[in-house]
């Protein structure tokens, strides 16, 4: 089955569950399970203690944005866990509008773990 598809499917699973029961909360009960793998440049947000992030691909983040956009908390937040190297952790991916795309954040364990610097091409692999 597309990824697509399972996105689609999920979601109209979680309507279901919340017209049924009247609970919103049902939403984050679903682990991350569908991949994205992608490959990325590492980039610093301008200005003093500006945050790392890497961009997902636009049409990537059409795909995603397109089937998972109602669950998008503020500001176009969505919860994920992502691995870069063999370091894999809990975050979020946020809706860039001005790109055009998600942006996920790089924490400085992370840049330390997989000894990371601006400019370098990662792989990365996030979960929704």
């Amino acid at each position: 089955m597309a990824v697509i598809d399972e996105c689609v499917l999920w979601s109209q699973a979680v309507d279901s569950a919340v017209l049924q029961t009247g609970y919103v909360r049902i939403i984050t009960t679903m682990p991350p399970t569908i991949p994205y793998t992608f490959a990325a440049e590492l980039w610093q947000s301008p200005g003093k203690g500006g945050w790392w992030f890497v961009s997902l691909p636009p049409s990537m983040s059409q795909e995603i944005r397109g089937t998972m956009q109602r669950l998008e908390g503020g500001w176009g937040r969505l919860s994920v866990a992502a691995r870069i190297g063999r370091t894999q952790w809990d975050t979020a991916i946020w809706f860039d509008t001005k790109r055009g795309t998600y942006l996920l954040p790089v924490k400085a364990a992370v840049r330390a773990n997989e000894h990371l610097a601006i400019g370098a091409v990662l792989h990365v692999t996030v979960w929704l």
